[in-house]
Protein backbone atom coordinates (compact mmCIF):
# COMPACT_ATOMS: atom_id res chain seq x y z
CA UNK A 1 0.00 0.00 0.00
CA UNK A 2 2.69 2.63 0.96
CA UNK A 3 4.43 1.60 -2.39
CA UNK A 4 1.12 2.07 -4.32
CA UNK A 5 0.53 5.81 -3.13
CA UNK A 6 3.88 6.79 -3.37
CA UNK A 7 3.78 5.55 -7.31
CA UNK A 8 0.15 7.54 -7.87
CA UNK A 9 1.02 10.02 -5.84
CA UNK A 10 1.06 13.75 -7.51
CA UNK A 11 -0.12 11.78 -11.13
CA UNK A 12 -3.15 13.44 -12.69
CA UNK A 13 -6.49 11.48 -13.87
CA UNK A 14 -6.10 9.46 -16.78
CA UNK A 15 -7.28 11.18 -20.07
CA UNK A 16 -11.03 10.58 -20.94
CA UNK A 17 -10.32 8.96 -24.11
CA UNK A 18 -8.21 6.26 -22.00
CA UNK A 19 -11.17 3.86 -21.17
CA UNK A 20 -12.65 4.13 -24.88
CA UNK A 21 -8.71 2.34 -26.13
CA UNK A 22 -9.24 0.00 -23.02
CA UNK A 23 -12.36 -0.93 -24.50
CA UNK A 24 -11.13 -1.30 -28.04
CA UNK A 25 -7.88 -3.48 -26.67
CA UNK A 26 -10.44 -5.69 -25.21
CA UNK A 27 -13.37 -6.16 -27.93
CA UNK A 28 -10.57 -5.55 -30.78
CA UNK A 29 -10.33 -2.71 -34.16
CA UNK A 30 -9.91 -2.69 -37.33
CA UNK A 31 -6.82 -2.97 -39.40
CA UNK A 32 -5.29 0.21 -40.29
CA UNK A 33 -5.44 -0.44 -43.74
CA UNK A 34 -9.22 -0.72 -43.88
CA UNK A 35 -9.55 3.07 -41.93
CA UNK A 36 -6.62 4.57 -43.95
CA UNK A 37 -8.46 3.28 -47.34
CA UNK A 38 -11.95 4.54 -46.00
CA UNK A 39 -10.75 7.73 -45.01
CA UNK A 40 -8.96 8.81 -48.45
CA UNK A 41 -11.54 11.61 -49.00
CA UNK A 42 -10.12 14.76 -50.77
CA UNK A 43 -13.12 17.59 -50.52
CA UNK A 44 -13.89 20.74 -52.05
CA UNK A 45 -14.71 23.58 -50.24
CA UNK A 46 -18.52 22.92 -50.40
CA UNK A 47 -18.37 19.38 -49.03
CA UNK A 48 -15.79 20.29 -46.60
CA UNK A 49 -17.96 23.36 -44.82
CA UNK A 50 -20.83 20.95 -45.77
CA UNK A 51 -19.79 18.43 -43.48
CA UNK A 52 -19.07 20.66 -41.09
CA UNK A 53 -22.53 22.38 -40.78
CA UNK A 54 -24.35 19.26 -41.63
CA UNK A 55 -23.04 17.12 -39.79
CA UNK A 56 -20.98 18.67 -37.38
CA UNK A 57 -17.37 17.28 -37.49
CA UNK A 58 -14.27 19.12 -36.71
CA UNK A 59 -12.11 20.69 -38.35
CA UNK A 60 -8.20 19.62 -37.43
CA UNK A 61 -5.60 21.53 -38.30
CA UNK A 62 -2.38 19.36 -38.41
CA UNK A 63 0.05 21.81 -40.31
CA UNK A 64 3.03 24.22 -38.26
CA UNK A 65 2.52 26.32 -36.01
CA UNK A 66 3.77 28.77 -38.43
CA UNK A 67 1.34 27.62 -40.89
CA UNK A 68 -1.66 27.52 -38.26
CA UNK A 69 -0.70 30.99 -37.42
CA UNK A 70 -0.38 32.57 -40.62
CA UNK A 71 -3.80 31.60 -42.11
CA UNK A 72 -6.59 28.94 -40.74
CA UNK A 73 -10.14 28.28 -41.36
CA UNK A 74 -12.11 29.88 -38.66
CA UNK A 75 -13.04 27.55 -36.11
CA UNK A 76 -10.96 24.95 -37.11
CA UNK A 77 -8.57 23.39 -33.96
CA UNK A 78 -5.08 23.29 -33.83
CA UNK A 79 -2.70 19.98 -33.05
CA UNK A 80 0.13 19.84 -34.66
CA UNK A 81 1.98 16.30 -36.10
CA UNK A 82 5.25 18.52 -35.25
CA UNK A 83 4.45 18.69 -31.09
CA UNK A 84 2.88 15.77 -28.77
CA UNK A 85 -0.38 15.23 -31.00
CA UNK A 86 -1.65 12.17 -30.09
CA UNK A 87 -2.03 12.41 -26.45
CA UNK A 88 -3.33 16.44 -26.76
CA UNK A 89 -5.52 15.13 -29.50
CA UNK A 90 -7.04 12.20 -27.13
CA UNK A 91 -6.82 15.14 -23.94
CA UNK A 92 -8.67 17.83 -26.37
CA UNK A 93 -11.18 15.81 -28.16
CA UNK A 94 -12.08 13.51 -25.95
CA UNK A 95 -14.63 10.83 -27.91
CA UNK A 96 -12.85 9.08 -29.88
CA UNK A 97 -15.93 8.73 -32.72
CA UNK A 98 -15.71 12.14 -33.23
CA UNK A 99 -15.96 13.07 -36.93
CA UNK A 100 -12.59 14.75 -37.60
CA UNK A 101 -12.04 16.45 -41.03
CA UNK A 102 -8.05 16.97 -41.68
CA UNK A 103 -6.57 20.70 -42.69
CA UNK A 104 -3.14 19.84 -43.85
CA UNK A 105 -0.38 21.07 -46.27
CA UNK A 106 0.38 17.93 -47.73
CA UNK A 107 -1.06 14.27 -49.00
CA UNK A 108 2.09 13.13 -46.58
CA UNK A 109 0.68 14.93 -43.91
CA UNK A 110 -2.62 13.65 -44.36
CA UNK A 111 -1.76 10.14 -44.08
CA UNK A 112 0.80 10.81 -40.95
CA UNK A 113 -1.78 12.44 -39.66
CA UNK A 114 -4.56 9.31 -40.37
CA UNK A 115 -2.00 7.03 -38.41
CA UNK A 116 -0.79 8.79 -35.35
CA UNK A 117 -5.11 9.55 -34.84
CA UNK A 118 -5.84 5.70 -35.25
CA UNK A 119 -2.70 4.94 -32.98
CA UNK A 120 -5.05 6.23 -30.12
CA UNK A 121 -8.26 5.13 -30.97
CA UNK A 122 -9.64 8.07 -33.41
CA UNK A 123 -10.36 6.38 -36.68
CA UNK A 124 -13.11 8.60 -37.89
CA UNK A 125 -11.96 10.51 -40.07
CA UNK A 126 -14.01 11.79 -42.77
CA UNK A 127 -11.66 13.36 -45.05
CA UNK A 128 -9.36 16.19 -45.84
CA UNK A 129 -9.72 19.08 -47.79
CA UNK A 130 -8.48 19.35 -50.91
CA UNK A 131 -5.53 21.81 -51.65
CA UNK A 132 -5.50 22.75 -48.17
CA UNK A 133 -5.52 26.33 -47.11
CA UNK A 134 -4.64 27.44 -50.64
CA UNK A 135 -7.81 26.15 -51.78
CA UNK A 136 -9.92 27.95 -49.24
CA UNK A 137 -8.27 31.35 -49.93
CA UNK A 138 -8.84 31.03 -53.39
CA UNK A 139 -12.94 30.33 -52.96
CA UNK A 140 -13.09 33.75 -51.67
CA UNK A 141 -13.34 32.16 -48.22
CA UNK A 142 -12.67 34.08 -44.90
CA UNK A 143 -9.65 33.16 -43.05
CA UNK A 144 -8.19 33.81 -39.03
CA UNK A 145 -4.57 34.56 -37.87
CA UNK A 146 -2.98 34.24 -35.17
CA UNK A 147 -1.98 37.66 -33.52
CA UNK A 148 1.81 36.61 -31.90
CA UNK A 149 3.83 38.56 -29.70
CA UNK A 150 7.59 37.87 -28.97
CA UNK A 151 8.71 37.39 -25.48
CA UNK A 152 10.99 40.63 -25.61
CA UNK A 153 7.83 42.91 -26.17
CA UNK A 154 5.27 40.96 -24.03
CA UNK A 155 7.62 41.59 -21.06
CA UNK A 156 7.96 45.10 -21.28
CA UNK A 157 4.78 46.24 -22.59
CA UNK A 158 1.69 47.18 -20.04
CA UNK A 159 -0.82 43.91 -19.94
CA UNK A 160 -3.33 42.13 -17.72
CA UNK A 161 -5.26 38.82 -18.45
CA UNK A 162 -2.17 36.67 -18.40
CA UNK A 163 -2.99 33.02 -19.13
CA UNK A 164 -0.37 30.31 -18.19
CA UNK A 165 -1.76 26.87 -19.81
CA UNK A 166 0.78 24.84 -18.47
CA UNK A 167 0.51 21.78 -16.15
CA UNK A 168 0.07 22.68 -12.60
CA UNK A 169 3.84 21.12 -11.43
CA UNK A 170 5.06 23.59 -14.55
CA UNK A 171 3.31 26.70 -12.62
CA UNK A 172 4.21 25.89 -9.02
CA UNK A 173 8.11 26.04 -9.91
CA UNK A 174 7.89 29.09 -11.90
CA UNK A 175 5.67 31.39 -13.46
CA UNK A 176 5.30 34.72 -14.79
CA UNK A 177 3.69 37.80 -12.43
CA UNK A 178 -0.21 37.66 -12.36
CA UNK A 179 -0.39 35.19 -14.53
CA UNK A 180 -3.35 32.73 -14.28
CA UNK A 181 -3.24 28.97 -14.39
CA UNK A 182 -5.51 27.25 -16.71
CA UNK A 183 -3.58 23.81 -17.59
CA UNK A 184 -4.53 23.02 -21.39
CA UNK A 185 -6.31 19.94 -20.59
CA UNK A 186 -8.48 21.75 -18.24
CA UNK A 187 -8.73 24.69 -20.56
CA UNK A 188 -12.50 24.42 -21.60
CA UNK A 189 -14.12 24.42 -18.37
CA UNK A 190 -12.90 27.77 -17.13
CA UNK A 191 -13.85 28.96 -20.28
CA UNK A 192 -15.91 31.30 -18.43
CA UNK A 193 -12.68 32.44 -15.99
CA UNK A 194 -11.33 33.80 -19.27
CA UNK A 195 -11.31 37.63 -19.95
CA UNK A 196 -13.14 39.04 -22.70
CA UNK A 197 -10.80 41.88 -23.21
CA UNK A 198 -7.63 41.30 -24.58
CA UNK A 199 -5.50 38.28 -23.14
CA UNK A 200 -1.94 36.65 -23.51
CA UNK A 201 -1.29 33.28 -23.32
CA UNK A 202 1.31 31.15 -23.18
CA UNK A 203 2.91 27.60 -22.38
CA UNK A 204 6.22 25.99 -22.13
CA UNK A 205 7.44 26.60 -26.22
CA UNK A 206 4.46 27.89 -27.59
CA UNK A 207 3.04 24.30 -28.78
CA UNK A 208 -0.15 23.98 -26.54
CA UNK A 209 -0.45 27.67 -26.34
CA UNK A 210 -1.62 27.59 -29.97
CA UNK A 211 -3.67 24.84 -29.26
CA UNK A 212 -5.07 27.33 -25.74
CA UNK A 213 -5.70 29.98 -28.73
CA UNK A 214 -7.59 27.81 -31.01
CA UNK A 215 -10.22 26.38 -29.20
CA UNK A 216 -10.52 29.52 -27.45
CA UNK A 217 -10.94 31.49 -30.66
CA UNK A 218 -13.47 28.65 -31.74
CA UNK A 219 -15.33 29.50 -28.52
CA UNK A 220 -15.89 32.96 -29.47
CA UNK A 221 -12.63 34.61 -27.82
CA UNK A 222 -10.91 36.74 -30.68
CA UNK A 223 -8.96 39.07 -28.77
CA UNK A 224 -6.28 36.48 -27.58
CA UNK A 225 -2.35 36.77 -28.10
CA UNK A 226 0.42 33.91 -28.19
CA UNK A 227 3.30 34.55 -26.64
CA UNK A 228 6.11 33.12 -28.58
CA UNK A 229 8.51 30.59 -27.34
CA UNK A 230 6.22 30.50 -24.31
CA UNK A 231 7.55 30.85 -20.76
CA UNK A 232 11.04 29.25 -21.76
CA UNK A 233 11.41 32.67 -24.06
CA UNK A 234 10.46 34.97 -21.29
CA UNK A 235 12.72 33.16 -19.04
CA UNK A 236 15.59 33.84 -21.55
CA UNK A 237 14.58 37.38 -22.05
CA UNK A 238 14.76 37.73 -18.08
CA UNK A 239 17.73 36.15 -17.10
CA UNK A 240 19.24 38.81 -20.21
CA UNK A 241 18.21 41.13 -17.99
Amino acid sequence: KEFIKEVLEGLNPPPEYFSSNVKLNKEGYESLDKILNRSINELTVIDFKKNVNVNGSLMLDVRSIEEFARAHIPGSIFIGLEGSFAPWVGEMLVDINTPILLVTSSKDMFEEAQIRLSRVGFDNVVGTLSGGVESWIKAGRDIETVKNISPTDFVQISRKNIIDVRKPSEYSIAKYADALNFPLSDLGMNLSRVSDDKSYVYCGSGYRSLIAISLLKSKGYHDVVNVEKGFGGISEVLIKW
